[in-house]
């Protein structure tokens, strides 16, 4: 999956969250703000309830590669998290993802699936600036794990 961070992040979310879903895609679902315990002290429950319709159902997917192709993309996402550049995002299931790293470290991503949480998230990280960040995107894949592990399914 050669990608070029910055033009085409977001297609490559979409692309690994169809290859999580055996080769469907589905539309996005963003999420806009994360609260805890203590963001909600002293309001209402009402404020502090998910944004939108939980109960909405999502549109019927699109085919876009074969289960036998989904699967084999499966595969090599997960070695990446088992034994590549993204071990910092395993968690000892059956997750996969996808680092990248620009000429001259200026933007790190990790794009990774859980799918027991049916999630597809993607981290950039970057200077605003441009400049280099001195890491690689394993730090990337490290975050996308703190992540995953804080949310404890």
């Amino acid at each position: 999956l050669p990608m070029r961070i910055r033009q085409l992040a977001p297609t490559a979310e979409r692309s690994v969250g169809a290859i999580a879903n055996n080769g469907v895609w589905h539309a996005p679902t963003t999420i806009r703000r994360l609260t805890d315990a203590e963001a909600c002290t002293g309001g209402t429950v009402e404020q502090c309830k998910p944004a939108g319709n939980p109960q909405r159902t999502s549109a019927p997917g699109r085919r876009i590669a074969t289960v036998a192709q989904a699967q084999t993309m499966q595969q090599l996402l997960r070695t990446v998290v088992q034994r590549g550049t993204g071990t910092p995002a395993y968690l000892g299931g059956q997750e996969g993802g996808k680092t990248g790293t620009t000429n001259g470290g200026r933007d790190l991503l990790f794009i990774g699936y859980d799918p027991k949480r049916h999630w597809v998230i993607g981290i950039w990280l970057g200077n605003d600036d441009n400049s280099p960040t001195q890491a690689s995107s394993a730090l990337a894949a490290g975050l996308w794990g703190e992540i995953i592990r804080a949310t404890n399914p």
